[in-house]
C-alpha cells in the first residue's frame, strides 16, 4: 500500500497504456478506493484516472490550453532552450511563483480549477479581505464537511518565470491541500514539458494574463453558511452573521430534512447551495 495525495492507494504496474499516437510501458500505478475518487468523478463524470508527469519522462509534453490540444514529441525535435521558461523541481512540478518580495513554492497543478492556492499568513497583498465560501464542505456529497476556503484578489502582481499574472484570484489554503497554481491561471498559454530537464517552457505570447477587477457580494445577498451532508439531512456547519440564513431563522449546527438523491440530481453535478434551500422549502 502507498500514500497518494493523502490517500491509501493500492500500488500496481500497467503494461501498456496508449492515448492517441502515444505509447507508454510498464507503468507505476496507485489504484485508489472508489470512494477517495469519487470526488475527482463528480466534476467530471467521465474520468477513469489520472497520468502524472512521470508518464512522459521520455517526451516532451505540449499543452497548448488555448486550443485545448494536448501533443507529444519526441525529445530533440524542438529546442526549447530559446523558448521563456522556468524550471521545476520533483515529479509533480514545484515552481517559485514571486509575488512582491516573496519566493512562495507552489506546484504547478493541471487537476486545478483555481488560479492560485496560497497560505493567509504570507501577507499576500489583497485588494479585499478574505471572503468566505458558501457550499458543501468538498465537492462530492461526503458526510463530513472540510475545511471551509476563503477567496480574494491580489492587488498586485505573481510572477511565474516569464509569465506576469496581474492581480490574480486567490484562494486560502486548507487542509489536505497544498500550495499550488491551477488551471484558471496557465490556461491562457501555451506550455511544453520536458519532465527530464524539469524545465517548462511558454511557447505563444503575451506572457501576460490581467485578472478582472473583481469586488465580493454584498454579504446580504449571500447565504452566509457552510454546510455538510448527514445521512439523508443537511447540517449547518458555519453560518455568518448578515447572511440571508441567519435571516431565514437558520443557525449553526440546524439539520434541515432533504433527499441526498435529489441533491445527487443537481443540475451542477453535485449538491449545491440552491438545491439545498429548494428542499429546505418544500419541508
Amino acid at each position: 500500500m502507498r500514500r497518494v495525495q493523502g490517500v491509501t492507494a493500492r500500488g500496481a504496474r500497467i503494461e501498456r497504456i496508449d492515448a492517441g499516437g502515444f505509447h507508454a510501458m510498464d507503468i507505476n500505478a496507485a489504484i485508489m478506493p472508489d470512494a477517495d475518487f469519487a470526488p475527482v468523478r463528480s466534476l467530471i463524470p467521465e474520468i477513469h484516472g489520472i497520468l502524472g508527469i512521470a508518464v512522459f519522462s521520455r517526451v516532451l509534453l505540449d499543452l497548448d490550453f488555448p486550443s485545448g490540444v494536448v501533443a507529444v514529441e519526441r525529445r530533440g525535435y524542438r529546442d526549447l532552450d530559446d523558448q521563456p521558461g522556468v524550471d521545476y523541481r520533483g515529479t509533480i512540478p514545484l515552481v517559485a511563483l514571486a509575488i512582491g518580495e516573496s519566493q512562495v513554492p507552489a506546484i504547478l497543478d493541471t487537476g486545478s480549477n483555481f488560479s492560485l492556492i496560497l497560505r493567509d499568513d504570507l501577507n499576500l497583498p489583497l485588494g479585499y479581505p478574505w471572503v468566505e465560501e458558501d457550499g458543501f464542505g468538498g465537492a462530492g456529497l461526503g458526510s463530513r464537511a472540510v475545511e471551509r476556503g476563503a477567496n480574494a484578489q491580489i492587488d498586485g502582481v505573481a510572477r511565474l518565470g516569464p509569465v506576469s499574472l496581474v492581480n490574480p484570484f486567490v484562494r486560502r489554503q486548507v487542509a489536505g491541500t497544498r500550495e499550488s497554481i491551477g488551471t484558471e491561471a496557465i490556461s491562457r498559454f501555451r506550455m511544453a514539458i520536458d519532465a527530464r530537464a524539469r524545465r517548462i517552457a511558454f511557447l505563444n505570447e503575451p506572457l501576460v494574463f490581467h485578472y478582472p477587477e473583481s469586488r465580493p457580494a454584498d454579504p446580504a445577498r449571500r447565504p452566509g453558511a457552510w454546510l455538510g451532508i448527514e445521512g439523508d439531512a443537511i447540517r449547518l456547519q458555519e453560518v455568518d452573521a448578515g447572511g440571508s440564513s441567519i435571516r431565514r431563522g437558520f443557525g449553526k449546527e440546524t439539520l434541515l430534512p432533504t433527499s441526498v438523491a435529489k441533491l445527487r440530481r443537481c443540475d451542477s453535478g453535485w449538491g449545491c447551495w440552491r438545491c439545498s434551500r429548494r428542499a429546505a422549502d418544500s419541508g
